[in-house]
């Protein structure tokens, strides 16, 4: 098989591990690891143990600080702008909300803008 078609094969909502792309929703257990290695530290900045397993836990990760409110606003404004520009239609790193085509995530936003690119 192709490389086309693998890429078609996978897009296919019938193959996608991920449903919650198309219009059914439902929990699944995870397919893949949410933390990767062993949780030791790499360098000064790398999370705790407790960061680590309250990530694999939740699913995020709250870190207060990190951002002052004037770069969570440019940052949620560019979402915005993301979300509302023509450029992500139809691309899989848009996920749109099934009942109502709003945005619900936007994968690897560092692509397409340099803001995010400077996180």
């Amino acid at each position: 098989m192709g490389h086309a078609a693998r890429l078609a094969e996978a897009r296919d909502p019938r193959n996608d591990i991920y449903p919650t792309r198309g219009s059914e929703e439902r929990v699944l257990d995870r397919v893949d690891p949410v933390v990767h290695g062993d949780g030791t530290p790499q360098g000064p900045h790398s999370l705790s143990r407790d960061q680590l397993d309250r990530y694999a836990r939740d699913g995020f990760l709250v870190v207060p600080g990190v951002f002052s409110r004037n770069e969570v606003d440019a940052l949620y404004e560019e979402y915005v702008r993301l979300a509302d520009s023509d450029r992500l239609d139809g691309r899989e790193e848009l996920v749109l909300e099934p009942d109502s085509d709003l945005p619900r995530s936007i994968f690897s936003p560092h692509r397409f803008s340099a803001l995010y690119d400077r996180l």
